[in-house]
């Protein structure tokens, strides 16, 4: 049979497939019995799934990063699409090919990378320019920063996705330069590149994307500033108060302390990243919600967590036509 892609799945359907053990748990109802918890995924997606029954029996037959079939329903539980699995069992690895349980980019990794360094060379200044260069020099960094997702579960969800959302995020505080004259370009392209490194320590990206001890622990913007500050300290002469506005712009990046930045923006160059950064993201929670078809005959995708809205599926012009209406 055939693999069954996430992005694939519709309401009321059965499901006989093989999935990726993104994570698990085992929980119990009010009424104390035992039942099964993950969160499943393949390379279009994820889904949360349950298995109510025979739960003691199942739990330890599998591990996450594990490849399971299943035999499930697929049901709606509060807009969402979940899984009920009546029945599950390892998969032999003659069964799949691995490549189909990986979220990867759709553009082209290397070519990606090639323009961020355009950018990176583009930098005047020579402390910031250095500093650039100690992370671009440095293989170990390179091989992980070009695999790694941008996120968990909220946005670029996939092998390649930091390398993306890096990019259209300089992309955009490139044109607010010129947009806004009085922005210092060098710190703010700088930051823009290195404003998310953290992540390649703070996330592990195979099989599946989860949390690693450093990640869990310290997350991404301790991290990143940790890995700055070595970098820094290999380069002769970098001046004290450039370093802290670095270290300043990492820490504000999120932009407040309810999403995770320890300290607001406090410089023009911060306040731009972190829109910049920000936009980029719920642009890309926008676009994946709507390309979204599970429910084509809905005008409104599921609820959205990352944003706590549902969004409209806006109709084009032209549909609001009648032939006649219509132009040309």
């Amino acid at each position: 049979m055939d693999k069954l892609f996430i992005s694939a799945l519709t309401e009321g359907e059965r499901i006989v497939s093989h999935f990726l053990v993104q994570s698990k748990q085992l929980l119990t109802t009010k009424s104390g019995k035992p039942y099964i918890s993950m969160i499943l995924q393949d390379k279009t997606g994820s889904v949360s799934a349950k298995l109510w029954d025979s739960a003691l029996e199942f739990y330890d037959t599998f591990k996450v990063n594990d490849v399971i079939k299943v035999d499930a329903n697929a049901e709606l539980y509060n807009k969402e699409l979940q899984l009920v699995i009546k029945r599950l069992r390892l998969a032999d690895p003659k069964e799949f090919d691995l490549a189909d349980y990986l979220p990867h980019t759709d553009n082209n990794i290397d070519e990606t990378f090639l323009e961020l360094r355009a950018y990176a060379e583009q930098v005047a200044n020579p402390h910031l320019k250095a500093l650039l260069e100690r992370f671009f020099d440095d293989q170990r960094f390179v091989k992980k920063f070009l695999k790694a997702p941008a996120a968990r579960s909220i946005h670029h969800v996939f092998v390649g996705g930091l390398l993306e959302h890096t990019l259209s995020t300089v992309r955009l505080c490139e044109y607010l330069t010129t947009h806004y004259p009085a922005l210092d370009a060098d710190l703010l392209i700088t930051m823009a590149i290195l404003h998310d490194i953290g992540k390649i320590e703070e996330l592990e990206a195979l099989p599946s994307i989860n949390y690693t001890e450093q990640g869990n622990l310290l997350g991404h913007i301790v991290i990143g500033i940790q890995m700055i500050d070595e970098k820094i300290a290999q380069i002769s002469g970098f001046p004290p108060k450039l370093k802290m506005l670095v270290e300043h712009m990492v820490l504000s990046h999120h932009g407040q302390s309810e999403w995770g930045s320890p300290r607001p923006p406090m410089i023009l160059e911060a306040e731009i990243l972190h829109r910049a950064d920000d936009l980029d993201v719920k642009v890309e929670i926008f676009t994946r919600a709507l390309s979204d078809n599970r429910d084509p005959d809905s005008p409104w995708t599921a609820y959205q967590k990352a944003l706590e809205r549902i969004l409209y599926k806006k109709p084009t012009y032209e549909t609001d036509l009648s032939p006649e209406q219509s132009p040309g």
